[in-house]
């Protein structure tokens, strides 16, 4: 007779850990499916189903992915429930083989909660097409519980840099679109400020539109941006000095900009005024031909001044201001491709009027426009009119309250015939008349 030994359960320790709880469903870890542009650098996360009570203290995965669309760069447990503010654990991870993640993570205390297990970020290539992310080894612990694994999908899209337009053609417009933007009168959201940004500085400046105005002439032939371009740079090695070129000017009349000791190239200058635009009468560009200017009120307190070009500048004059009851000093800053914000010295100007008076207007005789030039030595409703020497309206120049200061205003006589006329200042407690002579 064989002899059977006789095994006591009760000699098993009561202390000896449970593999997994049997009550515990089989938990989805899951990566989710997304859409990318080519060139982007973005994260997917190994997600997990609620753990609570299930005994986890690790875990083992491998994750298969197409390398000649994805490279994977890295791979985190930080602020996931594995991390420090969850289990605590330790990731061990191998990147080595293009197209496979191998990773481990373990710990003392078991996961709880749902969420992220782990972070993995990738790169897209330069090419278009769809790639799974397919989780082709999964364990928790030694194999139990099991887990009903879910794969995701990349997509990716070709980026098309330089078109906030998205229609699939880069054009002048689209220039334009990024002008507005930065101005205010239009916003760009969305993939339409994603093709915005041709530098890969995650920012839309004029320089951008700069760059797609030289692309558009033939001047370079891609975007920094783009994945696949290394001919075309950002120049970030510029600098120069804006200047005001008149420290004396005085409200109702102009002081130019002038930028000096031009270093690198310069495709772009953004100037930030802190005034209103009604403290401007006349912004009169002083730059190349193959530049543009863009203005406009961007917020109550700052105007803002856009020239972008497709040659380096090189000129000493930017551009040419008439103020118009504007503050007596006024503060600036400006930008320089896509380079830091810097203050401009302010420009002090002339103290308010001590009284009222109206100027000869100049040049005078004049053909066919002269400028009349006025001052006010406190805000008022004023009046200010063209009449021939028969007494007779011809026109009537300004009806309006304006602030105290220095005003100037541009006559037009292209349809009136040769001869004398007069123009009379009137307010509440001012009135002058003044002649002048139209010779054609």
């Amino acid at each position: 007779m064989a002899y059977t030994p006789f095994i006591s359960f009760a000699s098993i320790p009561s202390s000896t850990p449970a593999l997994h709880s049997p009550h515990v469903n089989s938990p989805t870890v899951r990566i989710d499916t997304v859409s990318v542009r080519t060139g982007d650098t973005f994260q997917l996360a190994l997600k997990t189903s609620d753990l609570s009570g299930a005994g986890i203290s690790s875990f083992n995965v491998v994750i298969s992915y197409n390398a000649s669309l994805l490279t994977a760069t890295d791979v985190t447990i930080d602020s996931t429930l594995s991390g420090s503010d969850g289990a605590a654990m330790t990731l061990v991870t191998n990147l080595d083989t293009p197209g496979v993640i191998k990773m481990a993570a373990a710990g003392a205390i078991d996961l709880t909660g749902s969420g992220d297990l782990v972070i993995m970020t990738f790169q897209s290539l330069s090419t278009e097409g769809s790639s799974s992310i397919k989780i082709t080894d999964f364990t928790f612990n030694e194999g139990l519980p099991g887990a009903t694994l879910v794969n995701g999908v990349v997509h990716i899209e070709t980026q098309v840099v330089g078109d906030p337009s998205l229609n699939g053609d880069i054009s002048a417009y689209d220039a334009s679109l990024i002008l507005q933007h930065l101005v205010g009168t239009s916003l760009l959201t969305g993939d339409a400020f994603n093709a915005a940004e041709t530098t890969g500085n995650g920012a839309v400046s004029a320089y951008d539109a700069s760059l797609i105005l030289r692309y558009t002439t033939g001047a370079i032939s891609c975007f920094p941006a783009s994945a696949s371009c290394s001919a075309s740079k950002h120049d970030a090695d510029v600098d120069a000095q804006l200047t005001w070129q008149a420290a004396d000017a005085i409200n109702g009349s102009s002081a130019s900009l002038r930028i000096d000791n031009i270093q690198g190239a310069i495709q772009a200058v953004a100037i930030d005024l802190e005034l209103t635009e009604a403290a401007i009468q006349e912004l009169t560009p002083l730059i190349p031909a193959d530049w543009t200017l863009t203005s406009a009120q961007v917020d109550a307190n700052t105007y803002r001044i856009l020239l972008v070009g497709t040659s380096p500048l090189e000129t000493d004059s930017l551009l040419s201001i008439t103020f118009n009851g504007a503050p007596n000093t006024i503060q600036a800053s400006y930008q320089l491709n896509e380079n830091a914000y810097q203050t401009i010295e302010s420009l002090v100007l002339d103290e308010t009027p001590a009284s009222y008076t109206l100027d000869q207007n100049y040049p005078n005789p004049f053909n066919p426009s002269t400028t009349i030039q006025y001052a006010l030595p406190e805000d008022a409703r004023v009046t200010l009119t063209i009449y021939d020497l028969q007494g007779r309206e011809v026109e009537q120049l300004v009806h309006e309250v304006q602030h105290a200061g220095t005003h100037t205003v541009v006559f037009d006589a292209s349809s009136l015939a040769s001869g004398t006329y007069l123009y009379k200042l009137q307010t509440p407690s001012y009135i002058e008349t003044r002649q002048m002579q139209l010779i054609k």
